[in-house]
């Protein structure tokens, strides 16, 4: 498989299966934080790449009257390089919006009959997007932050930091730090501070934040240092 997709498994904190035992239409495609445990490193969304993402599905999916596809196991990625490999469609993701002030990406989902089936009976828990980071645009070949292949029904996922996707109000999500499938997510103030040694309350105190700051606030307040650097060094 090209390194340049990559594999990450989201699991929502919204319940596919609810109490009632019915399927929601709409899923958490992915949210914004640090994933470690991958192959190439740590892996970071951010509130850009989520923007990016849901820009490039409203310009070449809904503006066409497409939809994104939902297979099993990541089967449409690897259909791509062998005909010997089939990618029944599980589902169809046909709209996506923004929530949570930006932190998370939210899909619309209209399930094949099988894959609902499926669900429900708890047979797939997990869900995990092929993410795209850096590719160019399909039509104007400008480089995006991040694409989103595809999304795949699947039990071992990279992201196990997200409740299951057949959860109902007597499930408990695991505890993120201990998975032996995935990564761990990070704060990008927990990112900073690892990357730099110091405590996360320290590293918000220094870009003038509350210790609980979300990343987009975060994000915010690192571009907003470095434009004042940049006018800096011009008034030099």
């Amino acid at each position: 498989m090209d390194t340049d997709v990559r594999d990450r498994p989201r699991l929502c904190n919204a319940e596919i299966v609810a109490t009632d035992g019915s399927v929601p239409d709409w899923i958490m495609v992915l949210r914004t934080g640090m994933w470690l445990g991958h192959s190439s490193g740590p892996e970071i969304v951010t509130p850009e790449h989520l923007q990016s993402a849901l820009a490039e599905f409203n310009r070449h999916y809904a503006a066409h009257g497409a939809d994104l596809v939902v297979d099993y196991h990541h089967a449409s990625v690897r259909a791509a390089v062998s005909s010997d490999i089939k990618a029944p469609a599980a589902g169809w993701i046909r709209a996506m919006e923004l929530r949570n002030n930006g932190s998370e990406l939210w899909g619309h989902v209209l399930w094949t009959s099988d894959a609902a089936a499926a669900i429900a009976r708890r047979e797939y828990r997990r869900l995990s997007p092929v993410l795209l980071f850096g590719r160019p645009d399909r039509v104007t070949g400008e480089p995006l932050p991040l694409q989103i292949h595809s999304v795949a029904l699947t039990n071992t996922p990279f992201m196990t930091d997200l409740e299951s996707l057949n959860s109902n109000a007597g499930d408990v999500a695991g505890d993120p730090t201990t998975q032996d499938d995935g990564g761990r997510s990070m704060t990008l103030i927990e990112l900073l501070a690892q990357a730099l040694g110091r405590t996360p309350e320290e590293v918000a105190s220094s870009l003038g934040l509350e210790a609980g700051a979300d990343d987009k606030a975060v994000a915010a307040a690192i571009d907003a240092a470095g434009s004042e650097l940049k006018d800096l060094k011009a008034a030099a």
